[in-house]
């Protein structure tokens, strides 16, 4: 089988094969096919119309039939939702068409050369060339087989003597060494020990005469001619399978071709997408970041006016009873929490570093009244209500700071070894419990910038230094 213009180097070149277009000598420049199609993929953007119509040509366009038509890929081209499954189904079935078109092609060559004019007579009749080709790769695949299974026995009796007349024993050396010839041709890759010197070893091995020797060289020359005709068809079929099987593997390579840039296509619409999505994503995060910010700035003025609330009704209750409210003593814990006026915030240890936190925020309320953002109170009412609260958060913060600074110095007073490996360690009976001090530093820190625990630390370091002298 000739091979297509995918081609060079092999078969018949398009100029002597394939008619023109346009007319019989071929000799016409025919502008409808690619200029260089050795070794390439067509574009299927850039293929021509008339290369790729599913239609049958006249007789003597052999160049179009040659040339893969692409057919059931190209009607997948345009299809957006096409499988690759579906894309290797069109490439297989344009892949047997082409076969199929360059076996009919080879027919009616062969035809023409016997004789026959594409139709009738003894042309008609024989067997098609791919046919026959796969009749001889059969045959040789048999006799190779078969010279495989008889290797032992072909390369024992090649050195074994022979007896018998001096006819016999040439007739029989000659039929051995064919044998032997015939392995070493069929079956190069098995490993019989059998090679040309020693072939020709064996070929004038007992010839002693010049008649015998000229005899077994005419048989030889009779055999390896045949050989060299036989191998001369074999290396033949090969090509031609080779050329087929080279089609068909173009012929899928633009399946993958067309998955490959569907892949690309995608790809860049995503990249598209991802840049214009990205960008609004960005915008809507930055947004959702002020809107939790200014949400944040809510919640806390919202906890911030409960607070003041709740502080401003304890005033007014204290002023309206009459009764005086036992900051100092609620505060400190000598009262039970459950006898206790005033918000468990401030009354338990553990709301510590809270409360302080929240009288920090009440004071600096207080300090702001007087500030022009806030506008001045004129009336007496509000203005006595906000001076009962202010005094209520400050008493509260003065009791508060105090039992801050005893717990600390208490702590710290009863010292013990410094254990940083956990939490639960700093608990432990000799060890200094310093998350609980960590604990009242920080909430200190929200009085005054820490100027209390400072002084206290200094006082009680001074305190120490003169235990130690005495």
């Amino acid at each position: 089988m000739a091979s297509s213009t995918w081609r060079g180097g092999q078969g018949s070149s398009p100029g002597k094969s394939h008619p023109s277009k346009g007319g019989g000598d071929g000799s016409s420049n025919n502008n409808n096919y690619p200029s260089n199609t050795h070794g390439g993929l067509y574009d299927l953007d850039a293929l021509d119309e008339a290369l790729v119509t599913a239609t049958r040509p006249s007789s003597s366009a052999y160049r179009d039939d040659l040339e893969p038509k692409l057919d059931k890929l190209k009607s997948l081209h345009g299809k957006s939702n096409a499988t690759f499954k579906e894309m290797i189904r069109a490439a297989e079935a344009d892949a047997a068409n082409h076969a199929a078109r360059v076996r009919d092609y080879k027919e009616v060559a062969a035809a023409k050369a016997g004789g026959g004019g594409g139709g009738g007579g003894a042309g008609a009749s024989a067997p098609t060339p791919w046919r026959e080709r796969l009749e001889r790769r059969k045959r040789w695949d048999a006799k190779s087989d078969a010279l495989k299974k008889e290797a032992t026995t072909i390369v024992r009796l090649i050195d074994t003597p022979i007896e018998g007349t001096q006819v016999e024993v040439a007739n029989e050396r000659q039929a051995r060494w064919q044998r032997a010839l015939e392995l070493y041709v069929y079956c190069p890759e098995a490993d019989t020990g059998v090679d040309l010197l020693k072939l020709l070893d064996k070929l004038i091995e007992g010839c002693g005469e010049e008649d015998e020797l000229l005899d077994a060289l005419s048989q030889a020359s009779q055999t390896c001619s045949t050989l060299v005709d036989q191998t001369n068809l074999a290396v033949r079929d090969a090509a031609d399978d080779m050329a087929e099987a080279e089609d068909a593997y173009h012929i899928k390579l633009e399946a993958h071709t067309m998955l490959a840039n569907k892949a690309a296509d995608q790809a860049e619409k995503i990249e598209e997408q991802f840049l214009t999505n990205g960008s609004n994503a960005l915008k809507i995060g930055l947004e959702l970041e002020v809107a939790e910010a200014k949400k944040r700035q809510c919640d806390t003025a919202s906890l911030l006016i409960r607070q003041w609330w709740m502080m401003e009704s304890l005033a007014e209750q204290e002023e309206l009873s009459g009764e005086a409210l036992q900051v100092n003593e609620e505060v400190q814990g000598t009262i039970p929490s459950s006898s206790c006026r005033m918000d468990p915030l401030f009354t338990r240890s553990e709301n510590s570093l809270e409360a302080a936190r929240a009288l920090k925020a009440l004071r600096t309320v207080v300090k702001s009244r007087g500030n022009s953002a806030s506008g001045a109170l004129v009336d007496p009412v509000s203005l006595k209500r906000f001076d009962m609260t202010s005094r209520l958060i400050q008493r509260t913060s003065l009791a508060l700071e105090s039992r801050l600074l005893e717990s600390f110095s208490h702590v710290y007073a009863e010292g013990g070894n410094y254990n940083f490996s956990s939490p639960d360690a700093a608990t432990r009976n000799g060890n200094l419990n310093w998350v609980e001090l960590r604990n009242s530093a920080m909430a200190l820190s929200y009085f005054d910038g820490g100027r209390g625990l400072h002084k206290r630390y200094v006082e009680m370091g001074k305190f120490h230094h003169l235990l130690v002298h005495v």
